[in-house]
């Protein structure tokens, strides 16, 4: 008995192989774990995107993805923090408000990921009895939801970090695309343009915008420039204003996108590049779905690499942010007593001394947002914006 039982066993287990075998060679595409199989991820989201979280509040956040034939992507999620300060999330997606702020929540699953943004209001201060009535509903003079500026720090036309002693070159609110001392180069088809934006922090609504429509060549340039050329060969600088870029941001993937350049000469003739350009230029660095910082860097020389290095210089896309740059030549050739200084939203976030920048002056400030590096393959795959709020530059 037990040896017909072994032989029936024996059949049904070969019997059993048989059929897997011509199942799989049949049915390829009905295996999930080979390349014929599996599809592209083509659907990555976050939910919430976007969350407004008072201290100590809690919000669950989820992570969907898919595949353009419908199959879902499986696997652990992976949770992370810009900035667990101002907000933590747990391995579930659980974020919890811990301080006044904003963060960059990522969920990833291997390569394939997504971020939302979370911003954390600071606690109110209740006010003395003796503050006066409050602003009832009909006061025409109270400040509506869309009409508050989104970065509290940004004060209209107050620049907090201004070194004494400085005079006043441009003060310019963004009210036209040619203003006394500027000079617009391209932006043809509208995607350099005067804009409206009720929250812009400064001189609302007038605000300058760089638009980068979907196909824009990640080829190395701008949607357009503003060339500012009324100075005098002044050794230091002081540049202000208000920024912002679109809260879907599609990052270059070279990992930066630019802002702005202050110039010591347009066509130099340098030991590295002959006729190029001696500026030092702010840009937005990170890579698709952030984090994302500013920093600084020396375009011809690049040594002087002006990372964070006093403060937190993450900014979130979709947020306006007030940034202030000081910058100084060194007072002669050799003495390597200049600096290069950033704030953002009053907060110090740069400080570099004793550094050998160029004695010869600055004579030009550029806002030329380039996008990326220099690859033509890439495009954008969505329509972009940069926009800039009124700027000031003080100089001696």
């Amino acid at each position: 008995m037990r040896a017909r039982q072994s032989v029936v066993v024996s059949l049904c287990c070969a019997i059993l192989a048989i059929s897997a075998a011509c199942s799989d060679a049949a049915n390829p595409v009905v295996r999930l774990d080979g390349p014929v199989a599996l599809q592209p991820v083509t659907s990555v989201v976050v939910t919430p995107s976007q969350a407004t979280l008072p201290i100590g509040s809690s919000v669950s956040m989820k992570l969907s993805m898919g595949r353009a034939n419908g199959q879902p992507v499986t696997g652990a999620v992976r949770w992370t923090s810009s900035d667990t300060t101002v907000a933590t999330v747990s391995a579930s997606g659980e974020v919890v408000a811990r301080a006044a702020g904003d963060a960059v929540i990522m969920g990833s699953v291997g390569s394939a990921h997504a971020v939302a943004t979370v911003e954390v209001p600071a606690a109110d201060v209740p006010a003395a009895d003796s503050a006066g009535p409050a602003t009832s509903p009909s006061d025409t003079s109270a400040t509506s939801a869309s009409s508050t500026p989104d970065s509290a720090a940004s004060t209209p036309n107050i620049w907090t970090d201004e070194p004494s002693g400085m005079h006043v070159v441009d003060d310019n609110p963004w009210n036209s695309l040619t203003p006394t001392g500027w000079t617009m180069r391209g932006g043809g088809s509208g995607k350099l343009a005067i804009g409206s934006d009720a929250s812009a922090p400064a001189s609302p609504s007038s605000v300058l915008q760089f638009k980068y429509p979907a196909g824009f060549s990640g080829s190395g340039s701008a949607p357009g420039s503003e060339y500012f050329t009324g100075f005098d060969s002044s050794k230091e600088l002081f540049v202000a204003f208000d920024w912002k870029v679109s809260a879907d941001w599609q990052q270059h993937t070279a990992g930066f996108s630019k802002l702005i350049y202050l110039v010591h000469c347009s066509y130099c003739n340098t030991t590295s590049q002959p006729g190029g350009r001696i500026a030092y230029v702010m840009m937005m660095q990170g890579h698709f779905g952030g984090p994302y910082h500013l920093m600084m860097n020396d375009e011809i020389y690049n040594t002087n690499k002006i990372q964070p290095n006093v403060g937190d210089g993450t900014v979130v896309p979709g947020r306006w942010y007030r940034v202030e740059i000081s910058v100084k030549g060194q007072s002669t050739s050799g003495a390597n007593d200049g600096w290069i200084k950033f704030w953002i939203d009053g907060r110090p976030v740069a400080q570099y001394l004793n550094l050998p920048i160029p004695s010869r002056g600055f004579t030009q400030l550029t806002i030329d947002p380039v996008w990326g590096g220099v690859d033509p393959t890439i495009s954008k795959t969505h329509t972009d914006y940069m926009w800039f709020d009124h700027i000031h530059v003080s100089a001696r």
